[in-house]
């Protein structure tokens, strides 16, 4: 797991944003880009009860439900945390 000083409880998990809101020098708002578009992530951290599946994926981009959770800041850092049935799906590079 990452150096946050953090741990989701249960089937939670906690993602670090991906932010792609610029393309070239035009910045996108949220509003541009579809109120349904999912996130992107990085899985840094999960819960007790989450699935072996899901405990695979840490360190790894994934795509996630954008309005399925909760953002949280710790240590000045923005994270965003939802539960496992929330992520979609991987992200290969």
């Amino acid at each position: 797991m990452a150096n946050v000083p953090f741990t989701p409880l249960f089937a939670r998990v906690l993602l670090k944003r991906e932010k792609v809101d610029k393309i070239g020098s035009i910045i996108l708002p949220d509003t541009a880009t579809g109120k349904y578009n999912p996130e992107e992530g990085i899985l840094i951290a999960i819960g007790h009860t989450v699935d072996d599946l899901v405990k695979d994926l840490i360190g790894k981009k994934v795509m996630f439900a954008k309005y399925s959770g909760a953002w949280l800041k710790i240590k000045d850092e923005e994270y965003f945390m939802c539960q496992e049935e929330d992520l979609l799906g991987v992200i290969y590079e």
